[in-house]
């Protein structure tokens, strides 16, 4: 915490001041403020601080919120059974912080890993995205062509089926045409039949 912040998780005028019993009860009690908190309060003292650690001031609180904040926190809680188990413990997740890996103080969840891992696979995952954003491409293309292909399809089987029912409407008015042609000759056959006879 003082490697981060420049101070103590409590200010030292108020343990200076508290009596031996009011100490204790703070430091088993009273829950120290985030690091990141700290550093936005220090006001003027977190220039010197960020200037101490070759930074500035918004860049290091920058770093430290986050994976730093909760770190610290799991090494300063209050339950014994929740802080880190030992120091080699404490220096794994300080390592994956470095290594931009989750940090097993973080509350466990989906999409805390999956930011970390993208932030460690950028290139990759850039890559992955693309790849799937053309197969989606592609693949929305191939429906689109193959639903354009069956239309085209029943267009032609509906003109194909147009076609064979004017075709026999053509034949049945030629049939009926010659028919009617027949029917007449026949009338003029048997009318000069009966003029002649």
């Amino acid at each position: 915490y003082e490697l981060l912040t420049g101070t103590t998780p409590f200010q030292k005028h108020e343990l200076v001041n508290a009596g031996f019993d009011e100490q204790r009860r703070m430091i088993r009690e009273c829950e120290p403020p985030r690091a990141s908190v700290r550093i936005s309060t220090l006001g003027e003292t977190a220039t010197a601080v960020a200037d101490a650690r070759k930074t500035d001031a918004k860049r290091l609180l920058e770093r430290v919120q986050g994976d730093l904040d909760w770190v610290v926190l799991k090494s300063l809680d209050k339950d014994r059974t929740r802080r880190y188990e030992s120091a080699a413990g404490f220096g794994r997740d300080v390592a994956r912080y470095l290594a931009n890996e989750a940090v097993l103080a973080h509350p466990p969840s989906v999409a805390y890993r999956a930011r970390k891992f993208v932030s460690r696979h950028r290139l990759q995952v850039t890559v992955g995205s693309l790849l799937l954003a053309s197969l989606v491409v592609a693949a929305a293309g191939t429906s689109f062509g193959l639903v354009r292909a069956e239309q085209a399809r029943k267009d032609a089987v509906d003109n194909q089926r147009l076609a064979v029912e004017a075709r026999q409407k053509e034949k049945n008015q030629r049939r009926r045409a010659e028919e009617v042609i027949e029917r007449t000759f026949q009338l003029l056959d048997d009318a000069t039949s009966q003029e002649m006879g």
